[in-house]
């Protein structure tokens, strides 16, 4: 009986932790009742790894912060109810911000101009008509 009394007493301690947890995640979004939404989803389908589950949220808001609150939209819209589904969306919206226009040369002009003559360069390889794949592969 003192054994159960005492895991009692440290579940407790343990779930106020992780509810202090979950307030001060939920803090760090501008839209709280979404934040709250997405947080109690994860609690509700993953009770065993909430922990986890805070962790790589706190992790996404650290290391995405300027695409987060896009992040959770998504989420939240599309029913994406994980937090690594959460990191991978702002992880996703920041690589497509950070990709800009590529001005590395075309491949023929990143090609040295003593080596743009070279007959492997200038090769094209032989094609055939259609009919004779359609002969070989039984079509009409």
């Amino acid at each position: 009986m003192e054994s159960l009394t005492i895991y009692t007493k440290l579940f407790t301690l343990s779930s106020k932790g992780i509810h202090a947890y979950k307030e001060t995640i939920i803090r760090q979004f501008h839209d709280q009742e979404k934040a709250m939404l997405f947080i109690h989803e994860i609690s509700v389908r993953y009770p065993r790894y909430v922990r986890d589950h805070l962790q790589i949220v706190q992790y996404a808001i650290t290391h995405f912060q300027p695409d987060i609150e896009e992040a959770l939209d998504v989420c939240v819209k599309d029913h994406l109810w994980s937090a690594n589904d959460l990191r991978d969306v702002a992880q996703h919206l920041s690589r497509l911000k950070d990709t800009k226009p590529s001005s590395e040369p075309r491949f023929d002009q990143a090609i040295p101009s003593n080596f743009r003559n070279l007959s492997a360069l200038q090769a094209t390889s032989p094609t055939r008509e259609m009919d004779k794949y359609l002969k070989i592969l039984g079509g009409i």
